[in-house]
């Protein structure tokens, strides 16, 4: 819908020359120039917009300025109403994008709820295996143990494997430290499993959101990646929910077990996704990552 900015040949008339009158009270000539020059400027606008093709997506709000030299005073010529031209295509690239950030997110949403269950868990491990000062220490500990080995080996076999792989490597490890340290007998037990979640945990701390952002459009890509974030933060108020669900049966057992089931959601879906464009160029597989690039972009 084209509303006109310029409804008549006189240019005197308009609020753009009075806005020129105001700004040059005392350079009657170059301000009388740069009027007519700017209302030429106009016109050729409306005549350009005119032959326009007709597309019947395409609701535009144009803008045409004009711009003295000397004065670098903006004035709007023309405003036509615009509204979002939608693309299929780009839909559905924007869709795959949202999907992947999810799912890949999952791997921040474990982190978290690994890191936080422990702290109601250990009132009940305590009294189930008679723990000392020292051994409860000891089991709320041994992640980090874990966590240093995963981040340290993560950037590597990112690398090597690609980042796809490696989450669903972390996902696995969620999956059967989940199990094992659910059915510990012992206390040594629940320790090697806490270890072995913690490698999951470096794994995924350093290979999801780099993920994330080696598929997200460029534009959007900052706020996609502390998507990452705010699942470890989802995760750890999920597990501190479950802690305080599960007090009363004393289900200490029950609150790690419970990861198992993000975890093999996220080894399911993320198998569904293809590898990154980026690392896939790295690899020399660029018609793989054209491909991959054009369904993250909607474009051919």
């Amino acid at each position: 819908m084209v509303e006109e900015a310029v409804g008549n040949n006189s240019y005197e008339d308009h609020p753009w020359a009075s806005t020129i009158h105001g700004m040059l009270p005392k350079c009657r000539c170059f301000r009388n120039s740069l009027i007519e020059t700017l209302f030429e400027l106009g016109q050729q606008g409306d005549k350009a917009f005119s032959e326009m093709p007709h597309h019947p997506d395409l609701n535009a709000h144009m803008t045409i300025w004009g711009t003295g030299r000397t004065y670098k005073h903006r004035l709007i010529l023309k405003e036509v109403s615009m509204s979002k031209i939608s693309s299929p295509k780009r839909s559905e690239g924007e869709r795959f994008v949202r999907i992947a950030v999810g799912i890949a997110a999952l791997g921040g949403l474990l982190f978290g709820y690994d890191t936080g269950v422990i702290s109601g868990a250990i009132l009940f491990i305590k009294k189930e295996f008679s723990l000392s000062t020292t051994l409860q220490e000891t089991v709320v500990s041994a992640v980090l143990i874990g966590a240093v080995i995963g981040a340290v080996i993560g950037g590597a076999l990112s690398d090597r494997f690609g980042r796809r792989k490696i989450i669903i490597l972390a996902g696995v490890i969620f999956s059967l430290s989940a199990v094992g340290t659910a059915l510990a007998p012992t206390v040594t037990a629940l320790i090697s499993g806490r270890i072995i979640v913690g490698v999951a945990i470096g794994l995924a701390s350093f290979t999801a959101p780099m993920y994330i952002s080696e598929v997200s459009p460029a534009k959007v890509r900052g706020s996609l990646v502390s998507v990452n974030q705010l699942a470890v933060t989802v995760g750890i108020v999920v597990a501190y929910l479950v802690d305080y669900a599960l007090s009363a049966i004393q289900g200490w057992r029950y609150m790690f077990g419970l990861a198992a089931i993000p975890s093999a959601i996220l080894v399911i879906a993320m198998w569904r996704l293809p590898a990154s464009p980026r690392w896939l160029l790295s690899r020399g597989m660029a018609d793989k990552a054209r491909s991959v690039l054009q369904r993250i972009r909607g474009t051919q």
